[in-house]
């Protein structure tokens, strides 16, 4: 990680500092030069630069004229930008100059060809010459320092947020302290809630085709913030002349668009640095990529408009388009278009992965086009960055993944609804709670897809790690079809894993914990409390461990994990929403006996589950999560904080109702950290 946070700062910095801001005294030599058109091309030294030729005394001398005499007002720092791109010392300057004095030729425009001796230029028109120029030079560099602010805006909100990730851990009684009423209300009506309504974790969908994800409001303002930046700068301090204003605004809109181009790849990288440095998770960062993605092709729009009506303008309208630079940047604007249009919610979630490829085909025809379209114009610094970001980060994944190795998973399916998978580790790839991997199943129809899933490191055998996977479509019900046809309903497949990816969370530090999950979302709250047992750090803590599960027989697949917490302060609460099949052993003898006829589905004997779940207490119906957190808040007499993973609308109600609870207790700290991540 430490390896990959340089090269991406470095990668950005250098950037940075390739992109050159002009100086006004650097202008003098350009605005000489733009007028001595005589001399050009009589060099004789085999320079490419006749005025650095110091065997090329009327060039040299007409330019130590126009220099000297034309800023007179601080000279010195006019020509010494000449002095060093020439690699000329001062000496030859001023002895050229004396001798150039001696030989001079008055001229009165710079159509006067002559070469044979100095000339010395109106006065006149070199300040209108190096004004021309000085307010071209102004505008691309404003277009510099405005792109510099926009890159460092988000500096500054990494800066932020990593500061407050790490004070969770470095001084967490401080952290913990802070519950007062400003405190609170910072966190109810910015951190925590969503932009408007209660739905966050669940995405808000309309007429079955628009479907989005709320963001919290927070993020709303951090992503406002910055477009409002970059819609302002496209428009202030232009510096134009009587008609090139559009063409200015069009230029200032594209440079801008480079500068956030970088950002925009690191941010949907897995392998992106600022989620180590922030503790934000991936999610997260590919809401500001999306939206990083949609203000940079309006403003795309914008060069295009701008540079399409000064074409119209001049004639050049369609003819301009038979140049190579021009067709390139009509296919990186409609390449981005299209990603822009694909990446809707509804097209990502009926095929993901085929969503993947045409994202990635799509991108890289955007980059290679804006890279060969500002190659000409000398500015293609920003995708030269992006290039290196996007390969870096394929190369990390690459390498994560051959050092793991190909290893062969254990596969169950369990209960018809799950599929338990075990692989064996290195012994030096370590797991930490709430960390995810990308699973690689070596089939020949589906070796090159990956899916990320919550790692729990195995409760019995060492080095081994354990997967919880909801069959749904795609490539598990592929694994589920194959595992029914067995006998025993488990097979060997050879997996690649990449990983682990996330941050772990502060949850430890507090003295009362509470974990919220359902379904196949309870490995990473588990985990927590699992790694808090194993490192005998729950000796100060009341831990709750709540599990809401649709049927008794989703226990059968956790049921190994569930007897790990048996003997210890964890106080596991079972939540059955199904009241017809409720826990055979608490129920009556037939019920028993029903719940024993499915013994083919079922892995373990009601007298066994009874047996060993004796410490867990169940319960049945639907739980009211409202009710839940307000108790367990009502119930903590110091800080507390909630772990919540799995359905959408249970991660929101956990949420809405923390954000009720602050309104009303300032009295502790009351903490959120959500396992929950959807993208």
């Amino acid at each position: 990680m430490k390896i990959q946070s340089l090269f991406y700062l470095l990668t950005i910095l250098s950037t940075t500092l390739a992109i050159k801001v002009t100086h006004k005294k650097e202008v003098a030599y350009a605005a000489c030069k733009s007028l001595l058109t005589q001399f050009a091309g009589s060099t004789s030294s085999g320079s490419p630069d006749p005025f650095c030729d110091v065997t090329n005394q009327p060039a040299m001398g007409s330019m130590a004229i126009c220099l000297v005499e034309n800023f007179k007002e601080s000279s010195k720092d006019y020509y010494r930008p000449y002095l060093k791109t020439c690699s000329i010392s001062e000496h030859k300057f001023f002895a050229s100059y004396k001798n150039a004095t001696n030989h001079i030729l008055e001229i009165s425009s710079s159509q006067d060809s002559n070469t044979t001796h100095p000339t010395r230029l109106s006065y006149d028109n070199v300040q209108l010459s190096f004004n021309q120029l000085y307010r071209q030079a102004l505008n691309d560099n404003y277009s510099i320092w405005f792109g510099t602010v926009l890159l460092a805006y988000w500096g500054l909100v990494m800066l932020v947020a990593s500061l407050n990730y790490w004070s969770h851990f470095l001084f967490p009684r401080f952290v913990k302290s802070l519950h007062g009423s400003m405190s609170n209300f910072a966190r109810v009506h910015f951190i925590l809630s969503p932009t408007v309504g209660n739905t966050h974790a669940s995405s808000v969908k309309y007429l079955k085709v628009v479907q989005a994800y709320v963001p919290l409001r927070f993020e709303s303002i951090i992503v406002l913030a910055w477009t409002v930046l970059c819609f302002v700068f496209c428009g202030i301090n232009h510096y134009p002349t009587r008609s090139n204003l559009t063409s200015l605004v069009g230029n200032r809109a594209a440079l801008l668009a480079g500068f956030c181009v970088p950002l925009l790849i690191l941010f949907a990288g897995r392998n992106n640095f600022l989620q180590w440095l922030t503790g934000w998770s991936h999610a997260r960062f590919l809401l500001f990529h999306r939206w990083q993605a949609r203000v940079v092709f309006i403003m795309i729009l914008i060069h295009v408009s701008a540079k399409t009506s000064v074409l119209i303008k001049f004639d050049s309208y369609p003819s301009i388009f038979l140049q190579s630079y021009v067709a390139w940047a009509m296919v990186a604007a409609i390449s981005l278009g299209l990603l822009i249009g694909h990446s809707w919610q509804y097209f990502r979630n009926s095929s993901y992965e085929i969503f993947l490829i045409v994202h990635h085909i799509l991108a890289a025809l955007f980059i290679a086009g804006a890279w060969i379209h500002t190659r000409g114009a000398d500015t293609p610094y920003a995708y030269y960055a992006a290039t290196a970001i996007w390969s870096f980060d394929k190369l990390a994944r690459l390498i994560r993944v051959s050092s793991f190795g190909v290893k062969k998973a254990k596969v169950e399916l369990i209960s018809d609804e799950v599929l338990k998978v075990i692989v064996p580790r290195p012994r030096w790839w370590k797991p930490f709670p709430g960390s995810y991997a990308y699973i690689y199943f070596l089939k020949p129809a589906t070796f090159w897809q990956s899916h990320p899933f919550t790692i729990i490191d195995s409760v019995d055998d060492a080095n081994t790690l354990t997967f919880c996977i909801k069959i749904k479509g795609g490539i598990t019900h592929g694994i589920c079809q194959q595992l029914v046809r067995k006998t025993n309903q488990m097979d060997y497949f050879h997996v690649l894993i990449e990983g682990p990816y996330s941050r772990p969370h502060s949850g430890r530090h507090f003295e009362n914990l509470v974990m919220l999950s359902t379904g196949t979302g309870i490995p990473g709250p588990y985990y927590t409390a699992l790694d808090l047992i194993r490192k005998n750090d729950n000796s100060t803590k009341r831990i709750k461990f709540y599990w809401i599960i649709r049927d008794v027989k989703s226990i059968n697949w956790f049921l190994e994990e569930l007897c790990k917490l048996e003997g210890t302060i964890v106080e596991t609460v079972i939540y059955i929403c199904n009241t017809n099949t409720n826990f055979p052993f608490l129920k009556s003898q037939e019920m028993s006996k029903q719940f024993d006829s499915d013994a083919e589905k079922v892995s373990y004997s009601s007298d066994y589950l009874k047996h060993r779940l004796q410490f867990v207490d169940f319960r049945y119906g639907r739980p009211s999560i409202r009710e839940i957190v307000h108790q367990e808040v009502k119930e903590a007499r110091n800080s507390i904080g909630f772990i919540t993973c799995g359905a959408p609308q249970m991660v929101d109600h956990a949420r809405m109702t923390i954000v009720d609870s602050l309104k009303h207790d300032t009295s502790k700290r009351v903490e959120l950290f959500e396992d929950f991540q959807e993208w």
